[in-house]
């Protein structure tokens, strides 16, 4: 019974774990993809910064749970190359046990990804600023 008392703290803290690391990696690859859409979203000469903003925010409305962070993405210039639209999406992760989430130094994780993508040419007098 001892024995089954100590193994079984093991187990749980490795498995718990282990479900934590998952859905950690589950929202960071979902936060790396909100940050692709808003840079794709942006390759449109008529969308603005504004927009790419708001596009981010309510997808992450819908994807997670609304608590993202979208700083004012970088408006490129319409058709030039030196000059991308880098969209960053930031999102505080909470592990759901307290164990785990002391392990990985208190306090939750913030989860951070940015994306770059070049701004198409517009025809004349269509690009956003």
């Amino acid at each position: 019974m001892v024995e089954y008392a100590i193994a079984l703290n093991v187990f749980l803290l490795l498995t718990l774990g282990v479900i934590d690391a998952g859905r950690a990696i589950w929202t960071y690859n979902t936060v790396a993809f909100l940050a692709r859409d808003g840079a794709r979203y942006g390759t449109i000469p008529s969308h603005s910064s504004t927009d790419i903003q708001n596009h981010v925010t309510s997808r992450c409305g819908s994807l997670l749970d609304g608590a993202c962070v979208v700083p004012p993405p970088t408006r490129g210039a319409c058709g030039n190359p030196s000059s991308p639209v880098i969209v960053t999406v930031k999102y505080p992760f909470q592990a759901v046990t307290p164990l785990v989430d002391n392990l990985w130094g208190g306090g939750g994780v913030t989860l951070q990804a940015t994306s770059q993508m070049y701004v198409e040419q517009a025809p004349a007098g269509g690009c956003a600023s």
